[in-house]
């Protein structure tokens, strides 16, 4: 008899507890729809992600509750224990919640790609485009996504995680592509950097920043060889412009071949700080040994010609305390005598001032 009274009171506790998982499901679908005046797809997605994130910790908390409820009774055998079946009470409401973690999940790919139609990239719009029709397919579903009992919503959803899966893997290929295509570094830098902004959240390994960084350091490592040759090849007869004067134009190539290696630095020294790792490699360092070694040659190069044009200024301004006319001796006959390096004198200072090198006080 007290086995049988045991039981009845077990299976009443039991029933109570059923019950009351059932009114907190009841309470939590409320609470998420506002009492079903509104759909999941018409809030704001973060307060949604907020109400969700609430139920799955109440569900917890009630779970931990019963749990620490036991745990003290088991201390005490005299008084009546939780003999209650675990899977009855709670299954439902775990169910519950497993529901609602996949739709956060749902909701955490729309936040992700939905970056697809902010960028500027040419050529991604179609992804874009891809991703809106999958997104609308699974919204215009006449379910009830908190349902629970409506196992169509895990078909769909298997559904929707395999169609994000291989639109991922296109646009995956579609980068790698565009990424091989550009020709300078500075080019390779904006197109990374483009890409960090939508790949944040998606799990493309081959798009990690550190990995594409690197890659294009090696390329910046060519291009300062490429300078270096260059100069090597040039520097004692530079290409210069037809309307700037010797050294000028001189200084004006050593600045060109600077800046080819200057502006990449740059904005790749803003990705070292933010990456770190992509200098711990030997070639990395090698790299940028050679980049300083370069960057020191073609300075010097510019100091040492303009000190060299300053040294010459007191030799060409003598000419000008030379008499601007003279005679011929023989056949008397006058001659302007003007020295054509005086002309090439106010032409390099000219050019001087305006690349911000010294000028002597008395040519100013």
């Amino acid at each position: 008899k007290q086995w049988y009274q045991r039981r009845v009171r077990g299976e009443r506790m039991t029933s109570l507890f059923i019950k009351i998982t059932n009114q907190m499901i009841t309470s939590c679908k409320n609470y998420i729809t506002n009492n079903g005046y509104c759909r999941l797809w018409n809030e704001e997605r973060d307060v949604v992600v907020a109400k969700l994130n609430a139920c799955i910790k109440l569900n917890q908390e009630y779970q931990a509750a019963f749990h620490r409820t036991k745990t003290k009774l088991e201390e005490h055998p005299e008084e009546r224990q939780f003999e209650f079946s675990e899977m009855y009470i709670f299954g439902k409401f775990d169910t519950f919640s497993k529901r609602l973690q996949k739709i956060m999940h749902m909701f955490k790919l729309i936040e992700s790609y939905s970056k697809l139609g902010e960028s500027k990239i040419e050529g991604i719009e179609r992804y874009s485009t891809r991703f809106m029709v999958i997104i609308n397919v699974i919204k215009k579903k006449s379910y009830d996504l908190l349902d629970h009992r409506k196992m169509d919503f895990d078909t769909d959803y298997d559904d929707f995680c395999n169609q994000v899966g291989e639109l991922e893997a296109d646009i995956q290929r579609f980068m790698e592509d565009t990424l091989d295509k550009p020709t300078t570094t500075e080019a390779a830098l904006q197109l990374v950097k483009k890409y960090q902004n939508i790949v944040t959240g998606l799990s493309i390994a081959s798009l990690d920043p550190q990995q594409k960084f690197g890659k294009i350091l090696q390329g910046f490592g060519k291009d300062i060889e490429n300078v270096q040759k260059l100069y090597q090849k040039q520097k004692n007869d530079p290409p210069c412009g037809r309307m700037l004067p010797p050294i000028s134009g001189k200084i004006a190539w050593a600045r060109q071949l600077f800046r080819k290696i200057e502006q990449p630095m740059l904005p790749m020294f803003q990705v070292f700080q933010q990456y770190p790792g992509v200098l711990e490699g030997d070639e990395a360092k090698k790299i940028i040994k050679s980049y300083n070694r370069v960057a020191k040659v073609l300075l010097e190069y510019e100091v040492i010609y303009h000190q060299a044009w300053l040294k010459q200024i007191d030799v060409i301004k003598s000419g000008l305390n030379s008499s601007l006319l003279v005679r011929h001796p023989e056949t008397s006959v006058l001659y302007v005598n003007f020295d054509p390096s005086i002309l090439e004198l106010v032409r390099e200072v000219d050019c001087m001032e305006r690349m911000g090198q010294e000028i002597p006080p008395t040519l100013r």
